[in-house]
C-alpha cells in the first residue's frame, strides 16, 4: 500500500482516448505500428485498377 501513491501519480499522464472528440494530426504519437499493414493494403488496392466487381471490406464492430 505504501507504493500506491507513486503508481497513482504515474498513471495520471495524458490518456490517448479522446472520447467523442475528433483525432487530430497532433494525436499521431498515440497511433503507431501499422505502417506495414497499411502499406500492404495500399499495394493490393493499387493493383486492382482493371478488376471489375465490388471491393468488400470487413471490419470489426466497435464494442459500444
Amino acid at each position: 500500500m505504501a507504493s500506491w501513491p507513486g503508481w497513482w501519480s504515474a498513471s495520471r499522464g495524458p490518456a490517448p482516448y479522446r472520447g467523442l472528440s475528433a483525432y487530430e494530426p497532433e494525436d499521431a504519437r498515440w497511433f503507431f505500428g501499422r505502417e506495414h499493414a497499411v502499406g500492404v493494403l495500399v499495394a493490393r488496392l493499387a493493383g486492382r485498377p482493371d478488376e471489375r466487381g465490388p471491393l468488400t471490406v470487413v471490419a470489426p464492430v466497435s464494442p459500444s
